[in-house]
């Protein structure tokens, strides 16, 4: 018999209140120390709005073609599938509701820290590649880290593009709103 290891949506929103809060918290002291306002490349414009969700929808579509489709024909595809699985149990007691606030909480204060405050001191890549080593728990958690890093640098792409925060802050809320839900689903047809 499988045992449940999914969480309770509270303890996980509970999780992700202490680990977002405590990121904000030091983009906060980093941006004040070094005088780093993230809020003053954060404007809205209409072309950037729909050029923010095409770009999120591509990346939906790009995570979706990787996970069930190149994971069987590729090596390291393959490979973040089975940590893609894994981690569907976080994910097994989502509301949309609560796949929202999630959402918006991660995606607004990862992209203030890591595009609004780290890649203007250090650049693009060292930006991406912290991003990756954020999302990283484990030995096999190592391709889904490598994986965020390659999203990292897309992300950071949009901002470096757009010039506007905004832009990497609406993909990245989209992305994790739609992989939320379907990570439970995943998990409920395909793990459990």
């Amino acid at each position: 018999m499988q045992k449940d290891f999914s969480i309770k949506q509270n303890k996980f929103i509970l999780m992700i209140c202490g680990i977002e809060g405590f990121l904000l918290v030091i983009a906060l002291i980093w941006g004040w120390y070094f005088k780093i306002n993230p809020l003053r490349i954060i404007y809205f414009k209409y072309s950037h709005l729909f050029f923010a969700l095409f770009a999120g929808l591509t990346l939906c579509t790009v995570n979706f073609f990787v996970i069930n489709v190149l994971a069987d024909f590729i090596g390291f595809f393959r490979n973040l599938k089975e940590v893609y699985a894994e981690m569907t149990e976080i994910a097994a007691n989502i509301t949309i509701p609560g796949a929202l606030f999630i959402a918006v909480a991660s995606g607004i204060t990862e992209e203030i820290f890591f595009r609004g405050i780290i890649q203007p001191q250090f650049g693009i890549v060292v930006a991406s590649i912290v991003f990756g080593l954020f999302h990283m728990g484990g030995k096999k958690v190592i391709y889904y880290s490598l994986y965020t890093m390659l999203i990292g640098l897309y992300l950071g792409w949009l901002l470096v593009f757009t010039g506007n925060l905004l832009v990497p802050v609406i993909v990245h809320v989209l992305n994790n709103f739609i992989a939320l839900p379907y990570m439970r689903y995943y998990y409920h047809k395909y793990v459990k």
